[in-house]
């Protein structure tokens, strides 16, 4: 810059001599529609303001040039705004990475898996819920229908969302307190909220059902058959900014403990401590440990093909409720309207599941 506060650009005839030229056409022509204004881009570089050394520690002996800096400066910072905003990729580069980014080891699996998560994360949404203006819960959901007459989808997530008391870790007790009518605000991927509205929940499968108001059609994910120990899965769920997040693990060799459900499986993620330390706001402190602090309860683990595996039941072991459970169920809710279940008064170890040893010994 000189001493006349000129930039580089303006220097070479170029900048914003064209943006103003454009302005001007503009003004005088008047017949340029109002939607090819909009989708006008100036063609002019972003280059950032230019001041010499000497004078840019010296703003008392040459004023008008800082003067002209200054002003040049906001211009250049206003244009570089309007720059980002024509783009979908966001300027927000200390965003967590998610797995499939950054652990090198997944570089095998890397395409399908980064194609299934892809696909399987149109499903997932965010629900939180309130009981008399006080917030109670936030989980994740998916769709698993849409009705195209009605404009209404139905959201599958976990009882959790509506539970209110949870006094002892035995399940088995049964004496957790659930309020279907409680306010649950479903968050949609356009960045709007919903209404949902309460129509069922299975305590021994800590399901909830809820409708909500949906004008365009959503995508309901595929189920699959069955999953197995030790199988390459994803857990998704998506944070407070709706941002996805992805979680590379393995079904974990596993039986359930004395106090959880018999019809657990387990996901077994390997923490890795040369990775940053993410925040539950997604943002990176200079902290190491890769155990993303994302609540996805209710959230869908998915294998390589995209379909779901199991949904997530936020527990002291990460344990999901397998895709054969859920599939019964929601054939049970969709013929019934509930999901039935006996109570025989007994639990279960699969064998499968033990030490070898001990299966030899039976």
């Amino acid at each position: 810059m000189t001493k006349r506060g000129r930039t580089r650009d303006e220097m070479g005839g170029a900048g914003e001599d064209q943006d103003d030229h454009a302005d001007e056409m503009t003004k005088a022509g008047g017949a340029v529609e109002e939607e090819e204004l909009a989708s006008f881009t100036p063609k002019s570089p972003i280059s950032r303001p230019y001041i010499p050394d000497d004078q840019l520690n010296a703003p008392t002996a040459y004023p008008e040039t800082h003067n002209a800096f200054n002003e040049a400066n906001a211009k250049y910072e206003a244009k570089l705004r309007r720059r980002y905003h024509l783009f979908t990729f966001s300027d927000e580069g200390n965003l967590a990475p998610s797995c499939l980014f950054s652990h090198e080891h997944l570089l095998p699996i890397r395409e399908p898996a980064k194609k299934a998560a892809l696909h399987a994360a149109k499903s997932i949404i965010r629900l939180s819920s309130s009981v008399g203006g006080k917030p109670l819960a936030d989980c994740c959901g998916l769709w698993i229908k849409w009705e195209e007459e009605s404009k209404t989808g139905i959201v599958l997530t976990t009882a959790h969302l509506i539970r209110t008391n949870h006094p002892t870790r035995n399940h088995w007790e049964g004496r957790d307190e659930y309020n279907h009518k409680a306010n649950v605000i479903v968050h949609l991927l356009d960045d709007t909220t919903a209404q949902g509205h309460y129509l069922y929940h299975q305590e021994h499968y800590d399901l909830a059902f809820f409708k909500v108001r949906v004008d365009e059609p959503v995508q309901v994910p595929s189920f699959s058959s069955s999953v197995h120990c030790g199988q390459d899965v994803f857990r998704l769920g998506r944070d407070d900014h709706m941002n996805l997040r992805i979680t590379h693990g393995r079904v974990e060799y596993l039986n359930p403990g004395r106090y959880e459900r018999h019809h657990y499986m387990y996901f077994f993620h390997e923490k890795n401590d040369d990775l940053p330390h993410q925040r539950n706001d997604g943002y990176l402190p200079r902290r190491k440990n890769d155990d993303y602090l994302c609540d996805d309860d209710g959230g869908s683990v998915i294998d390589l093909d995209g379909k779901v595996v199991g949904l997530v039941n936020k527990q002291l072991k990460k344990p999901f409720v397998p895709s054969s459970i859920l599939v019964r169920c929601l054939d049970l809710w969709c013929q019934f309207g509930c999901i039935p279940r006996l109570h025989l008064g007994m639990r279960f170890t699969s064998i499968r599941l033990l030490d070898p040893i001990h299966v030899e010994k039976m």
